[in-house]
């Protein structure tokens, strides 16, 4: 039978030959799967960092974001009491301005009224006063 049809018998021992676990075509077929699987488990432990990164990202975020609010937390507690120490001095200030006005006033303008009263109360009753007790109005 070999004999009769030698075209299609050559045919057929190329076919065995590359259909067997022996051919080239059959090892080149295994690396081709063992890279695909190869490529499978690198794309997969990618996935699995690329998850860790995104998780380990937002954890950091979170944090920054944390810090970010307890720091204007402060800056607003700071402003709010450096406002209240301003108005606290501010009204402590106009106070002793009040209080230094007021004794000048005082000593320098009401004195000198109550003594121009009195000189003024003694002549029109004809009372004597000496001239020491005289209050000399100047600048």
């Amino acid at each position: 039978m070999k004999l009769q049809f030698p075209d299609i018998d050559q045919k057929l021992a190329i076919i065995y030959d590359l259909s067997s676990s022996s051919s080239h075509l059959y090892t080149l077929k295994n690396k081709a799967l063992d890279h695909r699987y190869q490529e499978q488990y690198f794309l997969q432990n990618s996935r699995d960092h690329l998850n860790q990164l995104t998780v380990q990202i937002e954890s950091n975020t979170n944090k920054v974001n944390r810090n970010i609010d307890n720091s204007i937390a402060v800056v607003q507690q700071s402003l709010l009491s450096n406002q209240q120490l301003s108005f606290v001095l501010s009204l402590f200030s106009v106070l002793a301005a009040v209080g230094i006005s007021w004794f000048y006033v005082r000593k320098n303008i009401l004195e000198r009224l109550t003594q121009l009263k009195h000189n003024m109360f003694a002549i029109s009753t004809g009372i004597w006063i000496p001239k020491s007790q005289f209050v000399v109005m100047t600048k």
